[in-house]
């Protein structure tokens, strides 16, 4: 997916569009798995945001100023 934002209206929708059917299978796929093994994930993801916390706080501070 491109980082750049939609040249249209249009292409906002469809944007839109696509990113609420990929979400709606990703939702299907992950109703099937654990929910012992999807609260492990959520966990080490956590962990992983604390650790580059430093790191995210800075990136998202260019981004407000910008």
């Amino acid at each position: 997916m491109s980082a750049l934002p939609p040249a249209s209206a249009d292409d906002l929708n469809t944007l839109c569009t696509q990113l609420a059917r990929r979400a709606k299978a990703a939702s299907a796929l992950l109703s099937q798995v654990p929910t012992a093994a999807k609260n492990r994930w959520l966990l080490a993801s956590a962990a992983a945001l604390e650790v580059r916390e430093a790191e995210l706080l800075a990136a998202n501070a260019q981004d407000a100023a910008a």
